[in-house]
């Protein structure tokens, strides 16, 4: 799922363009390389995640760590992440994830992607201990 573009590269740099001609004020984009793709054809704010399968959860937007640095890397504006209540992969937790970008990559804002409400206060609680850290 991760890094695999769906559409020819042509068509994907009209749809960006497109967009941006049409108003949009940012774009989503899933993969390092989209990102990549979409930075080198408009100047707009993107909202990057890699959707990646991990065996041991069903969590999948930008699920760990690792995946969460590869899109901040990028130089992204906005990352979105998995911010349900369901366990990640190798046990991760979504405070120590949002601690450590916190520090690694202080302008980087982070969304988080819910399914409920109780999702949302979740993901709110998790971000609010890692200020506390």
């Amino acid at each position: 799922m991760s890094g695999i573009r769906k559409r020819p590269f042509t068509q994907f740099v009209h749809y960006v363009t497109s967009a941006k001609e049409s108003g949009a004020v940012g774009i989503g984009a899933n993969s390092v390389v989209d990102i990549q793709a979409i930075q080198d054809t408009v100047d707009l704010p993107i909202n990057g995640m890699i959707k990646k399968i991990y065996e041991d959860s069903e969590v999948f937007i930008t699920p760990t760590l690792k995946e969460v640095r590869d899109v901040c890397a990028t130089g992204v504006e906005i990352v979105a992440i998995d911010g349900t209540t369901r366990e990640r992969s190798n046990s991760e937790k979504l405070s120590d994830i949002v601690t450590a970008i916190r520090q690694e990559y202080p302008k980087t804002l982070l969304m988080a992607d819910t399914a409920s409400l109780e999702d949302a206060k979740y993901a709110e609680a998790q971000a609010s201990v890692s200020i506390k850290q």
